[in-house]
């Protein structure tokens, strides 16, 4: 992609010597903050071509130009904490409203899973319809009995739901009458 514009600034460190910025810069300003900055504008950059820059300097103190200076955020006393490992200042890169996200997305899932089990597992635990008690007649109490209201009964093998003398099939559960 080519750039049209390029605008190049670098901050020299408080405590430097023998400073050499190469491309060599176009102007140096001295800051509000008592440091010198070099400013650059090579102008256009054209497609697939890398702008480069180099800076070399010695540090003799070896500190940051902020503990040199004391240099202080607007509205709090004092100079600002320097802190090494950025996690314990509480600077994470964790994105906690992907988590929230993740999470409901989680919860849902297992409550859409739970409600499908149950309900599938529900149908599955089908009591079965209690049969009709038998009773065992022998032949020759048979035969001195009164005919009983339901001598011409008849009743599926299968369910034991009455059916009528004429039907092939029981109306209840489908299965075919023996006999008929």
């Amino acid at each position: 992609m080519t750039v049209e514009q390029v605008f190049v600034t670098v901050q020299e460190p408080a405590d430097a010597s023998a400073f050499e910025l190469t491309p060599e810069s176009d102007q140096t300003t001295t800051g509000q903050d008592s440091l010198k900055y070099h400013s650059l504008q090579p102008g256009s950059v054209p497609a697939g071509l890398p702008y480069s820059l180099a800076a070399s300097y010695d540090l003799p103190s070896g500190q940051l130009s902020a503990d040199i200076l004391g240099a202080q955020q607007p509205g709090v006393e004092g100079p600002l904490p320097v802190v090494s490992d950025p996690i314990q200042a509480g600077n994470s890169d964790f994105n906690w409203p992907i988590v929230a996200i993740v999470a409901g997305g989680l919860i849902i899932i297992a409550a859409v899973t739970w409600f499908l089990y149950t309900s599938f597992s529900s149908n599955r635990k089908r009591t079965p319809k209690p049969r009709p008690r038998r009773t065992r007649v022998s032949r020759s109490s048979k035969a001195t009995k009164a005919p009983s209201s339901t001598a011409g009964a008849h009743f599926c093998h299968n369910c034991c739901n009455s059916v009528d003398a004429e039907d092939r099939f029981c109306r209840e559960c489908g299965t075919p009458l023996k006999g008929r």
